[in-house]
């Protein structure tokens, strides 16, 4: 940073437009960030969801150029992740939450969708899910049994690291990408089967 710069996000930058620094320390710069952050998921998300609909219909070609699109979209540096990554993990955290709330005490749909989903899953895809797993299983009251089947799916796991940690610019950024919407559409067969 240039001495004689006053940069967004700071106490001089917000004296200098609005007279006076932010009363709550929220900074211009930062509230700025949040919102192009909240517009990046948002186009990451239309992407990726569009790229399902795609990969579902058997048209893994057109899917994969939604997939570059949102692979693409600039790093964001206020959530330090790449969007993509940020929407794809979002997009299975949601399915899995989802089905979850949706069971009742003693049902054991989604919890038995997961292990189907696991059985059928292998590389990074199987790998975002089991930490999301653990995130599930850290947040929510789940009943004995699905924590020690969690605490089971997850026992032989890859220790690789969570997407949205994956550099921007790593290669395989994309076909991460796409191992994650590929477990989001095996896990909705599998709870639309029970």
């Amino acid at each position: 940073m240039d001495a004689g710069v006053i940069e967004p996000g700071t106490d001089a930058y917000d004296r200098l437009i609005f007279g006076k620094p932010h009363p709550l320390g929220v900074t211009y710069g930062n509230r700025m960030a949040s919102e192009g952050s909240h517009a990046a998921l948002a186009a990451a998300t239309n992407l990726l969801r569009k790229a399902m609909r795609e990969l579902e219909g058997g048209r893994a070609e057109q899917a994969g150029v939604y997939i570059g699109k949102a692979v693409a979209l600039p790093f964001d540096d206020f959530e330090r992740a790449a969007p993509a990554a940020r929407a794809a993990t979002a997009l299975l955290f949601d399915d899995l939450v989802d089905a979850l709330e949706e069971t009742t005490e003693g049902d054991s749909r989604w919890i038995g969708a997961v292990r189907a989903t696991t059985a059928r899953s292998e590389g990074p895809g199987k790998s975002e899910l089991n930490h999301l797993l653990v995130d599930i299983s850290n947040d929510y009251e789940l009943s004995t049994a699905e924590l020690r089947t969690v605490k089971r799916i997850c026992a032989d796991s890859e220790d690789a690291p969570r997407l949205v940690d994956v550099a921007a610019d790593d290669p395989d950024l994309a076909g991460r990408v796409t191992a994650i919407l590929e477990i989001c559409l095996i896990f909705r067969a599998e709870i639309s089967a029970r």
